[in-house]
């Protein structure tokens, strides 16, 4: 019942969060094995209702999406984002940089250069602290937008990471042709580990 009460009432409790910033950004740390310790992390969104609760991301962003406000929310989080990376907790931390993750929708968006530079710029930080993450599902699409909002944003010295390979059916030459500075292995990967034909696609 709550689920389905939250999904009739969900356009309207994402654009209250927006405009009274109920939103929330977390950092999930991100351990290197070849420096020895911490050096990133990923911007997680969060939303806690008064009314509902703790509302999963798999079910508002999915229809954020739908609705176009996944824009505004990207453009929140990224903002939060440039300003944790600006403070003087980012310094003590030692970080190298913070991923932020970007959608279908936003990778589809002509203006997707424009807005993400114009945020970092506002901030005064530099591009190379920023690594957005697109899933492989995103990479598949065959769009010229996409791979041009990826090139371009590269060349602004902005890394890109693709999330969640090996979940999906893209094409493996098209993913090698798009500049990833990352690639993350779906956890099937290592939950059969113990597979040797596993091994030998590893």
């Amino acid at each position: 019942k709550k689920r389905y009460d939250i999904l009739q009432n969900i356009d309207k409790i994402i654009d209250d969060a927006l405009v009274n910033n109920k939103f929330e950004v977390y950092y999930q740390p991100i351990y290197s094995f070849k420096k020895g310790g911490f050096n990133s992390a990923e911007a997680l969104i969060r939303l806690n209702t008064k009314e509902f609760g703790f509302i999963s991301p798999e079910l508002f962003i999915p229809c954020a999406e739908k609705s176009g406000s996944i824009n505004k929310i990207g453009e929140y989080v990224l903002d939060k984002v440039c300003e944790f990376i600006k403070s003087d907790d980012f310094k003590k931390l030692s970080l190298d940089y913070i991923e932020v993750n970007l959608s279908v929708v936003q990778c589809m968006q002509k203006n997707l250069k424009d807005v993400v530079i114009n945020i970092i710029e506002n901030h005064n930080i530099e591009p190379s602290k920023i690594n957005l993450e697109i899933t492989e599902t995103a990479a598949s699409y065959d769009s010229k937008i996409l791979v041009e909002n990826i090139e371009e944003l590269v060349k602004s010295e902005i890394s890109f990471s693709l999330d969640d390979y090996g979940t999906g059916y893209s094409n493996m030459e098209r993913i090698a042709s798009l500049p990833f500075s990352i690639i993350k292995l779906d956890k099937t990967f290592t939950s059969l580990k113990d597979n040797p034909k596993m091994n030998i696609i590893l």
